[in-house]
């Protein structure tokens, strides 16, 4: 059987230790990946995409680099159980674009709200 998939945002959402937390707890019973703006490769040195094949390695992530295009146009026709977001515009595309549950986040809140969604997640 085909595990469900999720997704988190990286910058200023699964970049926070707390977040990486709740989905390693995930990662036993979902696919991960991470969806993130990013481009693959940057044009310059100065930025590189260390951090987050670090934290995808870790976790057993899978990375999906946008190159900057909107998130939404990856999930249209996806299986998706949700994506976790800091964007607001980001969220509300994947919502109103396709059937995955964007969920922003916003801290604290956000986590035990993503908590409350997956105990129904049966």
């Amino acid at each position: 059987m085909e595990r469900k998939k999720i997704s988190f945002d990286y910058d200023d959402t699964l970049s926070f230790k707390q977040v990486q937390k709740v989905a390693k707890e995930l990662s036993s019973k979902y696919e991960l990946y991470i969806v993130t703006a990013r481009p693959e490769v940057f044009k310059t040195t100065f930025y590189t995409n260390t951090d987050i094949k670090e934290v995808a390695k870790r976790l057993g992530a899978t990375i999906i680099f946008m190159g900057y295009e909107p998130k939404y146009e990856f999930f249209k026709d996806k299986n998706f159980l949700f994506h976790l977001d800091d964007s607001a515009k980001e969220i509300e595309e994947i919502n109103i674009n396709t059937d995955v549950l964007g969920i922003h986040f916003t801290g604290k809140g956000s986590l035990e709200l993503l908590n409350k969604i997956l105990k129904y997640d049966k």
